[in-house]
């Protein structure tokens, strides 16, 4: 309860957005989550398979850059939720290698 009431008193304080459209509301809202579609799978001769939560544009590459840039650590709980649901299609018995998306040189340094 008091918890509660201490986020709606930060939310007039500091209104939380969605990480991808900056619409009022929580870290990563329902309209943003439905331009994700399928995870995406990709094979190419010679190389393991890859997969991904989406593609890297629209809302999700805005809530990435947010997340890796600018601190939007309040997208941790969407992402990894998005990214959890996407392992759950990779191959049983297989080795699973993540790869983290890269960061520009300024972000990095800036860490």
């Amino acid at each position: 309860m008091a918890a509660t009431a201490l986020r709606a008193l930060l939310d007039l304080v500091l209104p939380s957005t969605c990480g991808g459209c900056n619409t009022p509301g929580p870290g990563w809202c329902a309209r943003c989550h439905a331009t994700l579609g399928d995870p995406l799978e990709l094979s190419l001769r010679g190389a393991p398979p890859v997969v991904a939560v989406g593609r890297y544009a629209g809302p999700l590459r805005v809530a990435l850059l947010g997340y890796k840039e600018r601190n939007r650590r309040d997208l941790t709980d969407a992402l990894a939720t998005l990214l959890a649901s996407t392992l759950v299609i990779a191959r049983p018995g297989e080795r699973l290698l993540l790869v983290p998306a890269p960061s520009r040189p300024a972000a990095a340094r800036a860490r």
